[in-house]
């Protein structure tokens, strides 16, 4: 009979011993499992360029509060120095006497209004007339250094020269009184 019970307290001690690391390497599993892996938040972009909402309100702005440096940091361009400048600068007038006013319909997601699923890199913000038709103003989506943000498109900025030589030209005439304006 102690021999029994000598048994059952060796196989008691035992069973304990064997369950014990299994039951702790469960609730460390189930513990580990329940916790999400930390998600890396990308970097807000300083100037706004995070949505194409941003990046059109954070061109006017500065723009028209004459901040060119900050200015020309909303432009996909080659260009520098006075060239780009001059360049923030007729994007802005072009921007304030042609684009609809209906920038609360602009998109303020990070991946754009992916109107276009075969472009989801570019982000049409409004299209304007001009003495050669029309006008799609593109910003795109590109990477400067700690991640993507939304820049005036390459293909629109080569356009805006000509553009704001139209709204130079329709003021002129305003301003001296031959036009219906």
């Amino acid at each position: 009979m102690a021999e029994i019970s000598r048994f059952r307290l060796v196989c008691a001690v035992l069973g304990a011993l064997l369950t014990g690391p299994v039951a702790w390497a469960q609730q460390t599993t189930s513990a580990a499992a329940t916790q999400a892996p930390p998600q890396a938040v990308p970097a807000k972009d300083p100037l706004g360029r995070d949505t194409p909402r941003g990046t059109v309100l954070g061109l006017m702005n500065a723009a028209r509060n004459g901040r060119d440096e900050v200015a020309q940091q909303y432009l996909n361009t080659g260009q520098r120095d006075r060239d780009v400048v001059d360049l923030a600068r007729k994007l802005f007038v072009v921007l304030d006497s042609r684009l609809p006013a209906r920038l609360s319909e602009l998109s303020d997601r990070p991946e754009g209004s992916l109107a276009n699923p075969l472009k989801p890199d570019q982000d049409v913000i409004g299209t304007i007339t001009t003495a050669d038709g029309t006008l799609d103003l593109v910003l795109e989506r590109v990477n400067r250094g700690a991640g993507p943000v939304w820049l005036f498109s390459r293909t629109t900025l080569e356009a805006i020269p000509d553009v704001y030589d139209d709204v130079n030209l329709v003021a002129s005439a305003c301003s001296r009184g031959s036009c219906s304006c």
